[in-house]
């Protein structure tokens, strides 16, 4: 289960995040980078939203895993930080302004910063035998690799068939609530 949660929480970023260059270029409508046309180019808009995702995830990354340590509890991090991936993905998938996009990131930093600290002391957690961990760790570590390799697939479906960047959008945000779903399947940690 905990990889399961990882695995969807994961993609549900990866997904996210895999067009968002051609989201901020052809749904907000920043101006292409090769263009001469005035206005915030994209990479600039990209370069933009990276700042804020990085601060965002380093504002929380260190307090929700202490908060975490200190209360004992896991599960209610994991599925508080997939709700701000919902949160953000919906934002992005109705937005209309790119201002609505930096709020988005700075709130999908937020819950990425939540879920990185306290879902690896799960799954740490969870392990079954020390003996094991590395082997252990190797195969959990997969829930990170493989959706970064499934999420060009997945996006370019959401964008070409389900109804393009808004459907991206919700495809990511259904994932989010999947993992932050299954990790209360896990009934070893609290």
């Amino acid at each position: 289960w905990a990889w399961l949660s990882r695995f969807a929480v994961t993609l549900s970023s990866a997904i996210a995040l895999f067009y968002l260059y051609y989201y901020l270029q052809d749904e907000i409508g920043l101006v292409r980078d090769d263009s001469n046309a005035e206005g915030l180019r994209v990479a600039d808009g990209v370069l933009i939203l990276t700042v804020a995702y990085a601060v965002s995830v380093f504002l929380t990354v260190v307090v929700a895993g202490g908060w975490s340590d200190k209360l004992g509890r896991r599960r209610i991090f994991v599925t508080i930080s997939s709700m701000f991936y919902v949160v953000a993905c919906l934002m992005m998938a109705f937005a209309s302004d790119y201002s609505v996009v930096v709020v988005a990131a700075v709130i999908l930093g937020l819950g990425t910063g939540i879920f990185t600290s306290v879902d690896f002391a799960l799954v740490t957690e969870v392990l079954p035998t020390a003996e094991d961990s590395g082997k252990d760790i190797g195969i959990i570590h997969l829930a990170v690799g493989l959706p970064n390799v499934l999420s060009p697939v997945i996006a370019g479906f959401a964008v070409k068939s389900l109804g393009g960047y808004p459907a991206l959008y919700l495809v990511a945000a259904a994932m989010a609530i999947i993992g932050g779903l299954l990790v209360y399947r896990i009934k070893s940690v609290r």
